[in-house]
Order: structure tokens, then C-alpha cells, then sequence
């Protein structure tokens, strides 16, 4: 006998027969034909599942959570409360989404990924493994985030774009660029210029030796060239206001 978990007052997560539709209407969840659904699963209250649905196992659904027709949740994924998932979609194992998320069709969340709250993530879009999502991002159609990537808060990624990701292995701390002006060192996060000017002081703080300052100012500076090229209509104002004498008086 199928067994899933529904919350009890005052008790928590309780075992069920998966086919018991009495206990399942007085909480207000849907489960759809052909839906298949593994072991330890705990669905919340008002949750729909539709027809051809895969769960795997020691999955978590929150609240008010729709999962659409023929998509996937493996293993050990989160969903928080109030997440619509389109059709035909997939959430990668050990994946995270908060709460207000919206995903859409024929898209694909990569495994160990972590989506913040109020989200909205469009058709056909991939997001690679162990990459995080900061809240209030919107993310459009057919578009690509990499691998390991980190989206700030309230970003917004239009149609069709491919973002990028840099990683370097420094002799110290890992340097991270995801195609934001922003590169992480270790767990400290500086605009590109920030690095270039207040770089050398957080070094010393750090104890870096005089080589390795250099190998870390050559990295943000490879960094720096990569945006700039994918940015030229920034570089570009700031050349005109140069030109023109623009800038602070």
C-alpha cells in the first residue's frame, strides 16, 4: 500500500494511503491520474497534483502548490508554499524553492539548485545545478543560466538570454563572476571596481603575500575586460562622458 504523509493538527506529518480521497478532499489536495508518487513524500494542505506527475522520494510540498501536467520533482527537492510548476517540468534533486515562485513550461531547474521567494522563472528556460536564485528575480523565456551561477536579488534576465559564469581556482579563494557587475572572493562580494580599488587593503587584512595580490588583481582584471566586452554600451557612456567632460563637477 502507497503510503504519503499529511499534516495532522497538533500532531505533524502523519502516514496515509495515497488512494484515500476522504482524507485528502478535507485538506483540499488534488491528485491526478497516472500521478506517481515515491516514499516519504509530505504534501500540504491545498496542494494539486496533476495527471502524469513524477515525485521522487523525500520530497517536501508546501502550501497552495500546483505541479503541472507530466512534470518531474526528484528526490529530496523543497517546495515551498504558493509555487505554481508548469508542465512538462522538471526540479532537480535536493533543489530548494521558497515560497511564491512561479515556473513555467518545459523548463528545467538544475539538482542542488536554490531559488529564493517570489520568483518568476519563464517557458523553456534551463538553470544548471548548484546554482542560487535571490529573491523578486524574473527570469524569461528560453533562456540559460549555467552551472554554479548566482542571480542577485531582484534581477531581471530578458528572453532568450544565456548568462555567464566564471570560476578561477586562486591560490587563496575561489573568484566567481556571473555576468553581473559583482565578483565574489571567497565569501566577500565587491562590485568590479571595488575590487580594484580596495582590493590590495582587504589582501593585507587577509595576510595575502605580495604574489598572490598580484594573482588576484590579474584575475578581476581579466574579469573586468570579459564585462566591459559584454557590456559596451555602459563602457561606451562612460567613454562619451569622458570625452565630454561629464562626470562629477
Amino acid at each position: 500500500m502507497k503510503m504519503i504523509y499529511l499534516l495532522v493538527d497538533g500532531e505533524g506529518w502523519k502516514p496515509f494511503n495515497r488512494y484515500d480521497t476522504k482524507e485528502l478532499s478535507k485538506r483540499g489536495i488534488h491528485i491526478g491520474w497516472n500521478a506517481c508518487i515515491g516514499d516519504y513524500v509530505r504534501i500540504s494542505n491545498g496542494v494539486t497534483i496533476r495527471k502524469d506527475v513524477g515525485i521522487g522520494n523525500h520530497v517536501l510540498i508546501g502550501e497552495n502548490t500546483l505541479i503541472g501536467i507530466n512534470s518531474c520533482i526528484q528526490s529530496v527537492a523543497f517546495l515551498g508554499p504558493n509555487i505554481t510548476v508548469g508542465d512538462c517540468t522538471l526540479i532537480g534533486e535536493y533543489s530548494r524553492l521558497g515560497a511564491e515562485i512561479t515556473v513555467g513550461d518545459c523548463t528545467r531547474i538544475g539538482e542542488y539548485s536554490r531559488l529564493g521567494s517570489e520568483i518568476t522563472v519563464g517557458d523553456c528556460t534551463r538553470i544548471g545545478e548548484y546554482s542560487i536564485i535571490e529573491l523578486s528575480t524574473r527570469i524569461g523565456n528560453r533562456c540559460h543560466i549555467p552551472a554554479y551561477s548566482r542571480i542577485s536579488a531582484r534581477a531581471k534576465i530578458g528572453n532568450g538570454e544565456r548568462t555567464i559564469a566564471i570560476h578561477l581556482a586562486g591560490s587563496r579563494f575561489r573568484v566567481s563572476y556571473w555576468g553581473e557587475d559583482r565578483i565574489a572572493i571567497g565569501c566577500q562580494h565587491l562590485s568590479i571596481d571595488q575590487w580594484l580599488s580596495e582590493g590590495v587593503d582587504i589582501a593585507k587584512q587577509q595576510n595575502f603575500t605580495v604574489e598572490q595580490i598580484e594573482e588576484y588583481r590579474t584575475y578581476v582584471e581579466f574579469i573586468k575586460s570579459i564585462h566591459t566586452m559584454r557590456n559596451p554600451n555602459d563602457a561606451g557612456y562612460e567613454a562619451s562622458e569622458a570625452a565630454q567632460g561629464g562626470g562629477v563637477r
